[in-house]
């Protein structure tokens, strides 16, 4: 978890190894992650990117109640 650029949200970026993929891993620790962050600071959204055709992240942020508001581009690659 991070700041998001200059606003008052949060990032949240995680990553699992490729033998751990596929076990709910990185949903279930996201989603302590984003609630103790909540909890503990003063920012009022979490953000993440997940890049066009990552269908499994797209699902990973479905499960964490996380919904696509638009597409964007960040550092030369669009999300959405």
């Amino acid at each position: 978890m991070s700041d998001y650029d200059d606003t008052n949200n949060l990032e949240l970026a995680y990553s699992v190894a490729e033998h751990g993929r596929g076990r709910g891993l990185g949903p279930e620790a996201a989603r302590f992650a984003v609630a103790y962050a909540l909890r503990n600071s003063t920012k009022e959204k979490v953000v993440g990117l997940i890049e066009h055709g990552n269908e499994r992240a797209q699902r990973a942020a479905t499960k964490l109640g996380l919904r696509c508001i638009d597409d964007r581009w960040h550092k030369g690659i669009s999300y959405g």
